[in-house]
Order: C-alpha cells, then structure tokens, then sequence
C-alpha cells in the first residue's frame, strides 16, 4: 500500500516493498484485441488510437494534474525520504532503482560474470 502525503499540489509518495515487484499487466478490454500493457496510461493510448475512444483523451485532459514525488521505501537508500533523497518523477523509475539497487541480481552474463537486477539491463548487455 502506498504511503502518501499531500503537499499543496503536490503529492508524495512511498510505494510498498509488495508494489514495486508487482509486474503490472494491463488487458485492453476490446473483445477481438485482448493485447497487454504495462501501464493504464499505454492501454488508455492504445485505446484512443486504436480503438477511437477520442472520449478518453477529453476525460483525461480534463482531469487535475497533482505532481507526484515518488520515494524508494528502503530504510537507509539516498533515495528515500527520511534521507531527505530526491525524488522520482514516476513510478516506472522507483521501480527500475529498486530492482537494479536493492534487489537480488539473478541475471548473470556468462561472458563476464557481471550481475543485474533488471533482466532489461541484462539483455541489453548481452546484446553487446
């Protein structure tokens, strides 16, 4: 569960341990698409481009934009609030510092024995 905090227009946040392994998996909803995404906002792109749902894109420019300061959870982190650390823009970034910082590093080149923790990090390596 996120701990957040209101400030004037801006919005703090602290996302759970739990949420940032979640690997978010969003289905458009169309019968004869089905396709998935890793967020809302690219399933809502897909369904204003798509699927001419023109009514979203109205919806969601009519919505407040509060700006979010998103926190690494872990105790002791630069990144983490108590620390007075800076923040993330996004939560697609906390998520990349958390499992390429925090996280075990299960992915392992076999050229170079060099470990990561994001297995997108991993495979550009060995891409080169």
């Amino acid at each position: 569960m996120c701990v957040s905090v209101s400030q004037s227009s801006c919005q703090v946040v602290i996302p759970s341990v739990d949420e940032l392994n979640v690997e978010e998996h969003v289905i458009c909803p169309v019968d004869d698409c089905r396709k998935q995404f890793k967020s809302s906002s690219c399933l809502m792109m897909h369904q204003i481009r798509h699927h001419e749902r023109k009514e979203l894109s109205v919806a969601h420019s009519n919505q407040k934009h509060i700006r979010k300061m998103y926190y690494c959870p872990v105790n002791g982190c630069e990144r983490n609030l108590k620390n007075n650390g800076k923040p993330f823009k996004r939560l697609g970034q906390v998520k990349q510092h958390y499992h390429s910082i925090h996280t075990d590093k299960s992915h392992v080149c076999e050229k170079c024995n060099r470990k990561f923790g994001l297995k997108d990090a991993f495979f550009t390596h060995m891409a080169f």
